[in-house]
């Protein structure tokens, strides 16, 4: 399952928000310089703890998180039992993902305009990707980028080895509708085999996509919730 969520709570709902979160959260929520920043992080963990306590039927306050050894989040064992999760936010918007006993990665990725996506395209982009976005044409490059991007940060965040995976070491598609979107991954030869890339529709302004090990198929039954499987 996926589920959206818009980030930008009504002031009301803020001071119920923060108080479903743990001491680090809060903490790490404290630590924004940009008071929007902390209210958007605050939004998007009581996010995840209200959708994971309607899915495990549990308080959302009593939901424990670990790490692994690269720092991706997962639900402590006692808690969630075989349940993989995942989480993404980008601006006003953030993804949740929810799985069983499967690795799962989400990312969205708004359409940000200041950020130079020629410069880092020649960092973040493989050489078959840079070649397939210079034949873009000029007015869809922006969105050609961010969907690479969202694509290619889903897929490190399933295998959940964060830096360890260099963005440049694996190729995805930049074509807008395709089925799998992972093409090929030089450190690991048999992953465009294991696992599965799709892109999810988020309208315009944004692109985002799901990765899973293992087949993936997809439907939408609400305005803001996938499942997948």
């Amino acid at each position: 399952m996926v589920v959206e969520v818009g980030l930008d709570a009504a002031e009301g709902r803020r001071q119920l928000l923060h108080a479903i979160l743990d001491d680090d959260e809060r903490a790490r929520a404290a630590r924004f310089v940009f008071p929007q920043d902390g209210r958007r992080y605050v939004a998007a963990h009581a996010a995840l703890r209200l959708v994971l306590a309607h899915y495990l039927d549990a308080d959302p306050r009593s939901l424990r998180f670990e790490r692994n050894t690269h720092g991706k989040p997962r639900l402590a064992c006692r808690m969630g039992g075989d349940h993989e999760i995942n989480l993404s936010h980008s601006g006003g918007r953030a993804l949740i993902a929810v799985a069983r006993a499967r690795e799962v990665g989400v990312d969205i990725e708004v359409h940000r305009t200041g950020v130079d996506i020629h410069a880092l395209g020649r960092h973040v982009l493989s050489p078959a990707e840079q070649c397939a976005f210079a034949a873009v044409r000029s007015a869809d490059r922006r969105a050609a980028f961010f969907r690479a991007w969202a694509r290619k940060e889903s897929f490190v965040k399933a295998i959940g080895e964060g830096l360890a995976c260099p963005l440049a070491s694996f190729d995805v598609s930049l074509d807008e509708h395709i089925g799998s979107a992972l093409l090929a991954c030089r450190h690991m030869p048999a992953a465009a085999a294991r696992w599965t890339t799709i892109p999810l529709d988020v309208g315009a302004g944004a692109a985002a996509a799901l990765t899973a090990r293992g087949p993936l198929t997809l439907q939408r039954r609400a305005a803001s919730v996938w499942t997948f499987a």
